[in-house]
């Protein structure tokens, strides 16, 4: 994502800047392409968060095997939780600092990539253990 952190507001000059959001793509394939993208993002070790329903549906499978594919490692966390809680995230976030991941990715719903994102979070920026989740 762009975004402009070197800017500085002058007065009497442009007080507006742009934030560029990532690109987002979908359609027909468009998860085949992700061990290409992981590949591209120099990717050696990802987890995959879902959660035990999504695992047996079709996109997991996909998102498994196409990094694979193409020479990246993916590892499998179905644990999720619907229904959120300090332990699900506790447990997550041990998922992914033990795996030692170097890309994060998610299939499912809010409840996945909720807990993908704080996995990535806290284990990329672990706190003591009087500020755990």
């Amino acid at each position: 994502m762009g975004c402009c952190h070197y800017y500085e507001f002058v007065e009497g000059n442009e007080s507006v800047f742009a934030v560029d959001p990532n690109a987002i793509r979908f359609g027909p394939g468009v998860l085949r392409e992700i061990g290409h993208d992981a590949q591209q993002l120099g990717l050696k070790r990802v987890a995959l968060f879902t959660d035990r329903t999504v695992r047996e549906l079709e996109p997991v499978a996909v998102v498994t095997q196409a990094p694979h594919a193409a020479g990246v490692d993916v590892v499998l966390y179905d644990e999720v939780h619907v229904e959120l809680t300090d332990q699900s995230f506790m447990a997550a976030t041990r998922f992914a600092s033990e795996g030692k991941f170097d890309g994060f990715v998610s299939v499912g719903g809010g409840s996945v990539i909720d807990t993908c994102k704080a996995a990535d979070l806290y284990s990329s920026y672990p706190a003591g253990e009087e500020h755990s989740v």
